[in-house]
């Protein structure tokens, strides 16, 4: 059989209450053009069942049932894909809109760079709906994902970073709901002059994680929501940088503010 033109790629652990709307919404995305596959990381409630109920209803779907942190999982995930454009950082406990993937991976083949970061313009919660888009050979040549648990999303933007692939940025008008119940408190729910700690914690988190300041600041060029907000956090990230962090504290989820 030939290639699948794209591929969408998850990883998933108990998350029987959201992975069928999840899927339910990429499925008819990828109908008779793309592939889906669907690390289940030893699920024990009630997921693997419904991904194995699905699989056998969507032949574009391979479940592959593994027990991998977060890392490796998306990797595994690639691997077992075939297509030469891949989509990962695809979460289960999202939403997404019709015709959004294939926009994203249209885009990424007739691109020039090697990762387009995809954003919903008009998401409520853009930097837990993004994805990646990836050229294969882009992917493969970078090693994948760093096997870690957590912050692996913002570690191998700073892997792309380091080692000179071509980033961009590639905008739909909308591309998913965090379908996750999330408190007040959350840094994108804050009005504007309640995100600027946040936003220097975050800061901090990135230099931990290995970014320079400009690697930072192209990072917020590319995940930004308006000029009045990319230069604002310009200014924060720089005084982020130079002043003490204190103590580390990321809240484990990988999902953090941006520069918009």
């Amino acid at each position: 059989m030939s290639a699948p033109a794209f591929a969408v790629t998850l990883t998933t652990r108990n998350n029987a209450a959201t992975v069928r709307e999840c899927l339910e919404s990429i499925l008819p995305q990828v109908r008779g053009v793309g592939e889906v596959v669907v690390v289940d990381a030893g699920s024990t409630d009630g997921t693997a069942e419904i991904l194995a109920e699905l699989s056998r209803a969507w032949p574009e779907l391979t479940v592959v049932s593994a027990p991998l942190n977060r890392g490796e999982g998306r990797s595994r995930a690639v691997r077992e894909s075939r297509a030469p454009i891949v989509l990962s950082q695809v979460d289960a406990d999202n939403r997404y809109f019709p015709g959004s993937f294939v926009a994203a991976a249209t885009a990424t083949a007739s691109s020039d760079r090697d990762l387009l970061l995809v954003e919903g313009e008009h998401d409520p919660n853009p930097s837990c709906t993004r994805c990646y888009a990836w050229k294969r050979t882009s992917f493969e040549r970078l090693g994948g994902y760093p096997p870690i648990q957590y912050e692996e999303d913002l570690a191998v933007i700073q892997h792309a970073l380091h080692d000179g692939l071509r980033l961009g940025a590639y905008r739909v008008p909308r591309l998913g709901d965090d379908l996750k119940p999330r408190g007040p408190t959350t840094a994108f729910r804050l009005p504007v002059h309640r995100r600027l700690a946040p936003f220097v914690r975050t800061a901090r988190l990135f230099r931990r994680l290995g970014y320079g300041y400009l690697e930072y600041t192209r990072f917020l060029w590319l995940t930004r929501r308006g000029a009045a907000r990319f230069v604002g956090g310009v200014g924060l990230a720089a005084y982020a940088y130079l002043t003490p962090a204190g103590p580390a504290s990321t809240g484990g989820q990988g999902h953090f503010p941006s520069g918009g």
